[in-house]
């Protein structure tokens, strides 16, 4: 038998002699056991137990029942071990890797949790932000009134994106709102309001008015502002605004602009006391120029400068 032979052979049974070393070195422990309630016999399904040091684990099953393997290379080694699920306090309990097999049942307890995310989209209809496939921002109560503005729609610029904020530059005036650019020009571009379910115009209180009729406003082409502006910034608890059509879908052809759901502070004190908040917005303006008016002559009643006894139309000197 040559050389090379011989030490191939060699270098076999140095393998082989180390094989049983390193398997003792690598010991597999089969962890299992069963998750409840306190009650000991309702089973939790969907419970994570996991040693996150080993990144093992498993989820129990229909009835609360797991089983998982880990992997040490440290005899008779104590680690914890996890139990959670939400809606539940966690638990933890220290195991000892021994190679074998180790039980270990969990009794965790019911907890209130309080879910982030939740958005109001409809009617009252509440969703979580990871169940929705449409577009919409949620502005809350601290957030809207950060920064003061004139009027609620003022308060919302820059704070939403893909809306538009503009105002007619008049104290009290209207300010137009447009979500992701104009859509159409026959009609208005502005979203439809809905305010605790109710359904608000956002269209300026302005129009020409006759003494027959009023079109579009209350008269005289003055801007009155909107109606929208009405509210209280402070009164309100979110501000959610559904973007596009699809998002709005449920309110129909008047939300083709987008919709924005308002819901108001509901008014109960809370925990059984009442409180008061006070909050006061002061603005000051002064015209940079008055225009000259002619204020030393009149028209006078009926075309007419001189009122006599007022018996008929003889008593003016015209």
């Amino acid at each position: 038998m040559s050389s090379l032979s011989h030490r191939v052979l060699a270098r076999v049974a140095v393998v082989l002699g180390l094989l049983p070393a390193t398997l003792a070195a690598q010991q597999s422990t089969t962890i299992s056991g069963r998750v409840t309630s306190t009650d000991g016999t309702t089973p939790v399904v969907g419970a994570s137990v996991n040693i996150p040091e080993l990144r093992a684990g498993a989820l129990t099953d229909a009835s609360g029942r797991y089983m998982f393997t880990a992997t040490t290379s440290e005899s008779g080694r104590t680690i914890t071990l996890f139990a959670r699920r939400l809606g539940y306090q966690p638990d933890s309990a220290r195991v000892t890797l021994n190679g074998g097999t180790v039980t270990q049942d969990f009794r965790l307890t019911p907890a209130a949790t309080q879910l982030t995310g939740v958005v109001v989209t409809a009617l009252g209809i509440e969703r979580e932000k990871s169940q929705l496939g449409t577009a919409q921002q949620q502005l809350t109560s601290s957030d809207l009134n950060t920064t003061k503005a004139m009027n609620l729609v003022q308060q919302v610029q820059g704070k939403v994106s893909g809306v538009n904020i503009t105002g007619s530059g008049t104290p009290g005036g209207s300010t137009s709102i447009i979500i992701r650019g104009h859509n159409t020009l026959a009609s208005n571009n502005q979203p439809l309001f809905v305010v605790d379910g109710i359904p608000v115009s956002n269209s300026n209180r302005s129009g020409n008015c006759s003494a027959a009729s009023c079109s579009s406003g209350l008269g005289n082409g003055y801007d009155f502002g909107n109606a929208i502006s009405d509210l209280n910034p402070e009164d309100i608890e979110s501000f959610t605004v559904l973007k596009g059509p699809n998002a709005a879908a449920i309110y129909g052809s008047r939300a083709q602009n987008g919709a924005i759901v308002i819901t108001t502070k509901k008014g109960f004190a809370t925990g059984g006391r009442m409180r008061t908040e006070i909050s006061t917005l002061y603005t000051f303006d002064s015209p940079g120029r008055l225009p000259d008016f002619q204020d030393s002559y009149g028209q006078g009643a009926g075309g007419s400068f001189s009122y006599r006894n007022g018996a008929g139309a003889g008593d003016c000197d015209g």
